[in-house]
């Protein structure tokens, strides 16, 4: 239930019909597992806890450096040689006092992961490496969990949006299409402002699942290229060969 300060704060978004009280109350009581607490996670995160997400975990073992503050908006220069995770949490519990955050600071092995993962009820891959992409589907799809994928570099982004619903596909399915050599910002760059819109949508596919599931289209991939600004989304076909759906 909302109290008093709740019912205030949310009150332009109550006034939604799309959320109204039950759909805020339903935002209260879910948990949401952010992974990633880097550009991605840096504008999904705050729009998480403003929405009033009522639990949200953020797991990443990085701490913060320089060089990250130019896409990485969570984090001022007094948070260098902090762990992303606590300065992230920080900031969320500074802006909201009604949800709680907690923070993972160590590597997650794939048994942790997977017990972290059935702890909540929406992933939000903010990751930066195709492996640990690849492991998170593989655990979201095994306990059925709502995976909201994100990913940016140079101009474009991606937002992939995986159900684990029989018939439909999963990350893998197009992830086995990319190639395997590494790519980072470090060595390709990336515009600051092409990984906040791709935080921003995956925050909003996430809030939108909560309050209106039937709007929320899953077994989907969009592509947005930032210098053109569209986005083009795709249907994904779930892969007969795939070593995780198929």
């Amino acid at each position: 239930m909302l109290d008093e300060h709740e019912y205030q704060r949310y009150d332009r978004q109550i006034a939604l019909k799309c959320v109204d009280i039950e759909g805020q109350e339903r935002l209260k009581a879910t948990r949401i597992l952010v992974i990633g607490a880097g550009g991605l996670g840096s504008a999904a995160a705050p729009y998480l806890a403003s929405s009033g997400v009522g639990h949200i975990t953020i797991s990443d073992f990085d701490k913060v450096e320089l060089s990250n503050l130019h896409r990485q908006t969570c984090f001022i220069e007094n948070d260098i040689g902090r762990y992303k995770s606590e300065a992230m949490c920080d900031r969320l519990l500074a802006n909201n006092s009604h949800i709680s955050c907690v923070p993972i600071t160590s590597k997650q092995s794939s048994q942790l992961l997977t017990e972290t993962i059935i702890e909540h009820d929406i992933v939000l891959d903010c990751t930066d490496n195709k492996p640990t992409r690849e492991l998170i589907n593989e655990i979201c799809w095994q306990q059925k969990t709502l995976l909201i994928s994100g990913s940016a570099i140079r101009t474009e982004g991606q937002v992939g949006v995986f159900a684990a619903n029989k018939n439909e596909a999963c990350y893998q399915c197009i992830s086995s299409q990319f190639s395997d050599a590494p790519s980072s910002c470090v060595m390709s760059g990336i515009l600051p402002p092409v990984v906040g819109i791709i935080g921003l949508m995956q925050a909003l596919i996430a809030v939108n699942s909560i309050v209106a599931p039937n709007s929320v289209v899953t077994n989907a991939f969009y592509y947005f290229d930032g210098l053109s600004m569209e986005w083009i989304p795709y249907k994904v076909k779930p892969a007969p060969a795939c070593k995780t759906c198929g």
